[in-house]
């Protein structure tokens, strides 16, 4: 069982109310950002493509906007990691909260198959 979608937010959720990422430079880096994610998954990765040369990172993720480069390309990498660390973070809740769930339940079943065995070795017939 994995409520992992309903509890972490997608990227464009995250970043909705981001008054700072309207404008058209904002909306350019938001969606090399989210690329980046996609691809990248994880911070520790997204940190090790952003000290890549230039070259390098183009090779590794062709589709960013040519125009981010130096700090917007530093913002870019900022705004994923920020991401991919809060998506990290959230999934490790959900799986930490779903293992309760299910240690819980686990227990419940075990204590009402053990409850009904014992029953019926006292009345088979109910």
């Amino acid at each position: 069982m994995s409520t992992s979608k309903n509890t972490v937010k997608s990227f464009d959720e995250y970043f909705k109310d981001r008054t700072n990422c309207r404008d058209e430079v904002g909306q350019v880096l938001l969606a090399d950002a989210k690329k980046v994610v996609e691809a990248l998954k994880t911070p520790e990765a997204i940190v090790n493509f952003s000290k890549n040369s230039a070259s390098k990172r183009v090779e590794i993720l062709s589709k960013l906007d040519k125009r981010n480069i130096g700090l917007s390309f530093y913002c870019v990498c900022l705004l994923a990691a920020e991401y991919a660390n809060y998506a990290q973070s959230a999934q490790k809740e959900v799986s930490v909260s779903n293992e309760a769930v299910d240690e819980t339940r686990g227990k419940g079943i075990t204590r009402n198959l053990t409850s009904f065995a014992a029953k019926m070795k006292r009345d088979p017939h109910n």
